[in-house]
């Protein structure tokens, strides 16, 4: 890891600085996703329970 950092130039700079948005990006889309597949899935409970309840 110490050649990496060695010659330090703007291409690496960016093709480091990409990997870890990118990397970033993808467990905040997953981990939104799941969150809002979960709640969701919740709220459709409690619609169908209130639809219950009102017969």
């Amino acid at each position: 890891m110490k050649n990496f950092f060695a010659n330090w130039n703007y291409k690496k700079h960016a093709k480091f600085v990409t990997a870890i948005y990118a990397v970033l990006y993808a467990i905040d889309m997953t981990f939104t996703y799941c969150l809002i597949k979960k709640l969701n899935k919740n709220d459709w409970k409690l619609k169908c329970n209130c639809k219950k309840q009102a017969e």
